[in-house]
């Protein structure tokens, strides 16, 4: 059953990751000038299909690959956005959010130099948990399951 949560919830981030950020959705987000990070977000979309792949055919270490990447990106985007929103973002993480991120969608306050995250990246960090969670599950539950054993 995580197996198969695992591999929606991934098809789903993959999804909606390359569609943020190669397709103009503005407001929602802001790529009409394009992204900066697209050889970046080629990788990501490979070094997904790859962790989907695994997952499909129940490779248990590139899983257990994957879930530390997930764990990794969750992490560079609470670095990124929350840390920022909560203690203030400093000059340079100003400028990049006035360029690519202060004429979109926005759920939470502004307040001085604290910038929230904005409605597409709150979307895309809900759907790295989900990924996050449902790849962690179908791991270990594949690493309790003994290998049956092989017919010689």
């Amino acid at each position: 059953m995580w197996t198969r949560w695992s591999i929606v919830s991934q098809i789903g981030l993959l999804v909606y990751l390359e569609l943020i950020e190669w397709v103009n959705l503005f407001p929602w987000n802001d790529v009409r000038g394009g992204n900066g990070q697209g050889k970046l977000d080629i990788a990501i979309g490979i070094v997904m299909l790859a962790a989907i792949w695994a997952t499909a055919r129940r490779v248990r270490f590139v899983m257990a690959l994957a879930t530390m990447l997930y764990s990794f990106w969750l992490w560079l985007q609470i670095d990124s956005w929350w840390i920022s929103y909560v203690r203030g973002a400093s000059p340079e993480w100003q400028r990049v959010y006035e360029r690519y991120f202060s004429k979109t969608v926005h759920i939470l306050p502004a307040a001085g130099n604290r910038l929230p995250p904005d409605a597409c990246h709150l979307v895309l960090q809900i759907l790295i948990v989900l990924a996050l969670v449902t790849t962690a599950a179908a791991t270990f539950s594949l690493w309790r399951t003994p290998r049956p054993a092989i017919a010689g």
